[in-house]
């Protein structure tokens, strides 16, 4: 789920949780050649440091240190998104609306990206940067596994439907802040099932649409 809206995108927990691998998997090959060939990286500054002292020449020693920080700031950032992935497949804010950057520093406030580099709320703008990760998303959290209410949940899809006698799938995750891949949307949808309720599809303006079908019930007047 993606959508736009004033302050930002929103887009589902799911969603987020593969943007951050992709990001992760972008970076994993140069990162494995920085790690085979980290001896001759450490090798060239000795080297830049050596010559320092015959040419007063700054500025290897620091395209070699600057490379060094870089990369090591990488190995520890894989780390970091891993443990940020397990702690978001927690669902740790349900059913809320949250800036994925501070969703990022308030699970882990205390991060470190080694030896003069940024740390905390830093580092995580440092690695937004180096994955290019976006900051201007909003997660739409799921509802929590358990927590819901089945007759507050139909009466809520009854004000959707309106007039009609079905409701698209659209409009009810949107409405709920469902995942359609998620565990609470699955069991949500057979306990629905159980009451009557009918998930199908029907064309509206040309295009097959899914829509979940009220139970049968006595015509409106």
């Amino acid at each position: 789920m993606n959508k736009e809206t004033p302050e930002g995108r929103d887009t589902s927990l799911n969603c987020l949780m593969n943007i951050i691998q992709k990001s992760r998997n972008s970076l994993h090959p140069p990162l494995l050649r920085y790690v085979e060939q980290r001896s001759d990286y450490l090798w060239q500054l000795q080297t830049a440091k050596a010559e320092y002292h015959k040419s007063a020449d700054f500025s290897e020693i620091d395209y070699w240190w600057s490379t060094i920080k870089y990369w090591e700031a990488v190995f520890l950032s894989m780390d970091i998104l891993s443990d940020l992935i397990d702690r978001l497949r927690e669902n740790p804010f349900p059913s809320k609306r949250v800036r994925f950057f501070r969703v990022c520093v308030d699970l882990m406030p205390n991060i470190s990206l080694g030896r003069e580099m940024p740390t905390n709320a830093n580092a995580w703008r440092w690695i937004f940067r180096a994955y290019r990760l976006p900051k201007d998303y909003y997660i739409v959290f799921p509802a929590a596994v358990g927590s819901y209410d089945l007759q507050e949940i139909e009466k809520e899809l009854v004000i959707l439907a309106g007039e009609r006698d079905y409701v698209t799938l659209a409009e009810v995750c949107e409405s709920m802040r469902w995942d359609v891949n998620g565990k609470t949307y699955r069991e949500v949808k057979g306990a629905l099932i159980d009451r009557g309720w009918v998930w199908g599809s029907r064309r509206i303006e040309g295009k097959k649409v899914k829509v979940l079908r009220l139970p049968e019930v006595e015509p409106r007047r």
